[in-house]
């Protein structure tokens, strides 16, 4: 637990820095503390026990939305167009980001997803929940980040 709390402190932090106001800091922690508590459904749902290696679930999770969620709110105050219509550019942007950070996610998910093949069933189901975990934190960062 203070491991889940330290990488929610370190995480806002960072943010902070990056983003120099609070504004984006409440999306992104909304975000990061819906992608954790799916991410245990989805540890029940596989059944997944609770094991030294399942405690950097939670982490892998925090990490995985705060870089989606920063990349993206980053670069759509990069490219901020204050003359066109916002909506538009903001699901253009959106839509043009997908693409790469899904294909980041699926990267990590096939990186875990080498462990299904281990001989050892508690790093096996490691493999396969981290592998079921990122993909879902991934889409639920799209979803979640304003548009």
């Amino acid at each position: 637990m203070h491991f889940v709390l330290f990488s929610l402190a370190g995480a806002t932090l960072i943010l902070l820095l990056v983003f120099k106001s609070w504004v984006a800091i409440p999306i992104i922690l909304t975000t990061v503390f819906t992608a954790n508590i799916i991410s245990l459904g989805i540890m029940a749902l596989l059944g997944a026990s609770f094991t030294v290696l399942s405690t950097t679930v939670p982490i892998l999770v925090t990490i995985t939305v705060v870089a989606i969620s920063t990349h993206s709110l980053v670069r759509l105050s990069d490219d901020d167009d204050e003359s066109s219509d916002r909506i538009q550019f903001i699901l253009k942007t959106m839509k043009g980001l997908a693409g790469p950070h899904m294909l980041t996610a699926l990267t990590t998910m096939i990186g875990f997803g080498t462990l299904i093949l281990s001989q050892v069933q508690i790093i096996r189901e490691y493999g396969l929940t981290i592998t079921c975990v990122i993909q879902a934190a991934a889409l639920l960062t799209l979803i979640m980040l304003p548009k």
